[in-house]
């Protein structure tokens, strides 16, 4: 069984067990505090759904974990940019918004296009696309 599939097995049943043993707490509550009047089979249909729902929202859980990053000096790296100027001896590069400074690898020429391939305190490694 492969190291992913392994985590799925164990993740999933987890999320779900959390999430629904909230949701029974609170239907146990309500229905001993008599807030709200429901039958037998009311109660285990709003059970039913809370489960539902938990397996659902664990699945999402679970797909949000695996996205790459988008944010941070991990977003970065191999996020595409245009080369916008020089200062000194670094490059300028408009990268989402932004100008960071870049040491390129291989011959560059303003409005390159380059690649992100690292990326060390501020100043970013590109290289031409």
């Amino acid at each position: 069984m492969k190291r992913a599939s392994f985590k799925v097995l164990y993740l999933i049943p987890a999320l779900t067990a959390l999430f629904f043993f909230d949701d029974l707490l609170l239907v146990i509550l309500v229905k001993e505090l008599a807030v709200i009047e429901l039958s037998s089979w009311q109660y285990a249909l709003v059970l039913i759904v809370l489960f539902a729902f938990s397996v659902i929202l664990a699945f999402a859980v679970h797909k949000v974990m695996r996205r790459a990053p988008s944010t941070g000096s991990e977003g970065l790296v191999g996020g595409e940019g245009t080369i916008v100027g020089r200062r000194e001896d670094l490059w300028l590069v408009a990268l989402r918004g932004e100008i960071w400074n870049a040491e390129g690898t291989g011959r560059l020429r303003l409005g390159d296009r380059v690649v992100v391939r690292s990326m060390d305190g501020l100043t970013l490694t590109v290289s031409k696309i």
